[in-house]
């Protein structure tokens, strides 16, 4: 039997309108949890995120995305303030025992030095004269030795911009947020950089200590193949 046509679009209102609601409904019944993510957005974080949201859904809770300064993030991780961090080396668990570092390799970082001449990266580690900028609180950065001055800065822009205005020789970061932020630009993207690969390491995601009963399982989904 068909249906008159005023019947039949109010029965097709009524069902997305049902569905709507319990699509609000199941949202609504997960956890919310806190997740400190990157300033420099990259293809790799924009992938991880994707992981960790299908991750956390499966066990039943909601992740928020908070892009912050890597230091702000590992220090409000560190006193339970923020739920979790995106990524960090794999190593980092180490250094913070505070932290719960769930093993499972989400992707590699390559260290890369940039410069604006090729002749200045040149043996650029022993060169006691040269300055080099890194986001402040990067790990991979603070680890790398080197012989002329470190200046810590907040944000991509600040630590390629002091390259372009010469008052910086070196700036360490890693590729893929480098790259992301070099292509976000015409500005950027139209300069001659030069880099040189240093070393590479894996990332892993960290939670906070409240958190602990979430470190099993979630290794377990992390663990899997990426799909």
């Amino acid at each position: 039997m068909l249906l008159p046509r005023t019947q039949h679009t109010w029965l097709r209102c009524l069902a997305i309108s049902t569905l709507l609601f319990t699509s609000n409904v199941v949202g609504d019944s997960l956890l919310q949890l806190s997740i400190g993510s990157t300033q420099s957005p990259s293809e790799l974080s924009d992938r991880i995120e994707q992981r960790l949201q299908q991750a956390y859904q499966q066990l039943g809770y909601q992740p928020t995305f908070l892009p912050l300064p890597s230091e702000r993030r590992l220090r409000l991780v560190r006193m339970q303030e923020l739920d979790a961090d995106l990524f960090r080396l794999c190593e980092l668990n180490e250094e913070y025992p505070d932290i719960l570092m769930i093993p499972a390799p989400l992707g590699d970082f390559t260290l890369k030095a940039y410069a604006m001449t090729a002749e200045i990266l040149e043996h650029w580690q022993s060169n006691s004269s040269l300055i080099v900028v890194h986001i402040r609180g990067f790990k991979m950065a603070e680890q790398t030795d080197f012989a002329g001055k470190r200046l810590e800065v907040a944000s991509l822009e600040q630590a390629f911009g002091l390259l372009q205005q010469g008052r910086a020789d070196i700036l360490l970061e890693d590729e893929p947020s480098a790259a992301t932020f070099l292509a976000s630009s015409a500005e950027w993207a139209e300069s001659n950089w030069y880099a040189s690969a240093l070393y590479s390491l894996p990332v892993c995601h960290i939670i906070s200590t409240h958190l602990q009963h979430l470190a099993e399982p979630l290794q377990q989904l992390l663990s899997q193949p990426n799909p």
